[in-house]
């Protein structure tokens, strides 16, 4: 969440979309499957979420994605699943499916739709945490070329609808 969304013109957490706003929805995706949930969020996130949401503020402002997760691996010192908060076709069922292919994995896992990476929704395991805090303090922040880079096990995918991000307000539109 900790991103600047600078195309939307405005947080994308707090973006209504079919009556929610995009952070409820994504949310929802984890609803039925854990009560863990975190939220990797920027100092303006956390003064505006702490009170309702178990927040991870971000250590490594500027540093993207990557930096986001850093510090949630630091901070929980445990594997984690990570999800997008502007990704609101992803499904419930998506996150299941992803967390039953990770199971006892050493390395990312994620999906790839035809020859493409989507780096969200994500499992990253702690046992990254050194590889992962030596690419964000090196400011290797491309966050494909690091996933590639760990071999990752990747699940085919079969529709690209559940990968769309929302970065405009034209995105919105249905």
């Amino acid at each position: 969440m900790g991103g600047q969304s600078t195309r939307m013109g405005s947080d994308k957490a707090f973006v209504q979309w079919q009556g929610q706003t995009l952070l409820e929805k994504a949310i929802d995706h984890l609803s039925g499957i854990t009560e863990d949930i975190y939220l990797s969020v920027n100092a303006e996130q956390y003064d505006l979420l702490h009170d309702e949401y178990a927040c991870i503020q971000d250590r490594y402002p500027d540093k993207g994605p990557l930096g986001g997760i850093l510090s949630a691996l630091e901070i929980l010192k445990e594997d984690l699943i990570v999800l997008a908060v502007d990704m609101p076709n992803l499904s419930a069922a998506c996150v299941k499916d992803l967390i039953g292919a990770s199971k006892d994995s050493s390395t990312i896992t994620c999906y790839q739709y035809k020859q493409a990476i989507q780096p969200f929704p994500s499992y990253w395991p702690v046992q990254l945490l050194p590889k992962l805090e030596q690419t964000v303090l090196n400011n290797h922040l491309a966050m494909i070329k690091f996933i590639v880079a760990q071999q990752p096990n990747l699940i085919p995918a079969s529709d690209s609808d559940l990968f769309n991000n929302f970065n405009r307000p034209d995105d919105l539109i249905e």
